[in-house]
C-alpha cells in the first residue's frame, strides 16, 4: 500500500511536530526498522517497528494510576 504524505502531513496525522517526525524516522532507520527512498518509507523489520511502537511514552504510561 502506498500513501503519499509529506513530513508535515505525517506530523499532523499523528499529532507531533515535523521535527519529531524527523527524529523518529532517523531513530527507526538507525534501528534497522525501516529505510527511506526519497519520500518513500519501506518497513524492512516489522518486528522492530512493533517492538518500538509497543513502548510506553513515559514512565507514568508504563504504570497508570487506578
Amino acid at each position: 500500500m502506498t500513501v503519499p504524505l509529506t513530513s508535515r502531513e505525517l506530523a499532523g496525522t499523528i499529532g507531533v511536530s515535523r521535527e519529531m517526525v524527523a527524529r523518529l524516522l532517523r531513530d527507526l532507520r538507525a534501528s534497522g526498522a525501516l529505510i527511506t527512498k526519497g519520500r518513500t518509507l519501506v518497513v524492512v523489520r516489522p518486528d522492530v517497528l512493533r517492538r518500538v511502537a509497543a513502548l510506553p511514552d513515559s514512565e507514568e504510561d508504563a504504570h497508570p494510576h487506578p
